[in-house]
C-alpha cells in the first residue's frame, strides 16, 4: 500500500511503514519531508511515549524514516487520556 501527504510518501509494508520526502509538491515540501523525518525520529528517541509511533531507523539527512505500522484511528471520541496528550504530541 502506498499513501501520499503534502511532504512524505508512505509505503507500508507487512508491520513497518516507510517514509520518504516527496517531490509532489516542490523542493520546498521535498526539505519539510526530510525535517518532518528527522523531526519525528528525534521526538522518538528523546521521548519513547506511548502515544508516539515507534521508529527504527531514520536514513541520513532524514531521506527515509522506518517506522513500526499502527491501524487507523477509529471514528470514535477521543478519551480524556488521548486528549491530555495531544499537547505532546504536537
Amino acid at each position: 500500500m502506498i499513501g501520499y501527504g503534502t511532504n512524505r510518501t508512505v509505503i507500508a509494508l507487512g508491520d513497518v511503514v516507510i517514509k520518504f520526502p516527496s517531490f509532489r509538491n516542490g523542493q520546498l515540501y521535498f526539505a519539510y519531508g526530510l525535517l518532518g523525518n528527522m523531526l519525528e525520529a528525534e521526538r522518538w528517541g528523546l521521548h519513547r511515549h506511548t502515544q508516539l509511533a515507534e521508529v527504527y531507523h531514520c536514513g541520513p539527512l532524514g531521506l527515509w524514516l522506518v517506522m513500526k505500522r499502527y491501524r487507523t484511528l477509529s471514528d470514535r471520541a477521543l478519551t480524556a487520556v488521548e486528549i491530555a496528550a495531544l499537547p505532546f504530541i504536537g
